[in-house]
């Protein structure tokens, strides 16, 4: 017995209990849960930035938060393989090959086009 007077086996382990909703699959069985959502889908905020955005207008908070993604898209542009283990970009598609022999389709060059296309969503959004 341990010092709240449970019981423990001698290894001094506790069995793990069983679940009354069904068995948990070994996939989800050590993840902890979180309300926060998915890491990938998390943007990066600097330290300072709550306490530089507690006056700002709703407009001037769109525009902090535009040119925060925008910093953050040119940031993974500049070294685009250090981002790439956090991205999820899905399933590979088949490989495609240029006129030279090189592929053309590879997971950095899919992750790059991404970002390009987003900054480039966001600055038509910022001109209209």
């Amino acid at each position: 017995a341990n010092t709240n007077g449970q019981l423990v086996p001698q290894g001094g382990r506790r069995r793990k209990k069983k679940s009354r909703w069904g068995e948990v699959p070994p996939s989800q069985a050590n993840k902890k849960k979180t309300r926060w959502g998915p890491a990938n889908q998390k943007m990066e905020i600097p330290a300072g930035a709550a306490y530089a955005t507690k006056d700002l207008s709703p407009e001037q908070m769109e525009t902090y938060i535009f040119r925060l993604r925008l910093e953050q898209i040119n940031r993974k542009l500049l070294n685009p393989s250090q981002y790439l283990a956090t991205e999820n970009l899905g399933p590979s598609p088949p490989p495609v090959y240029g006129s030279d022999g090189q592929r053309v389709n590879t997971r950095e060059n899919r992750f790059r086009d991404k970002l390009v296309n987003e900054r480039q969503e966001l600055l038509e959004k910022a001109i209209k």
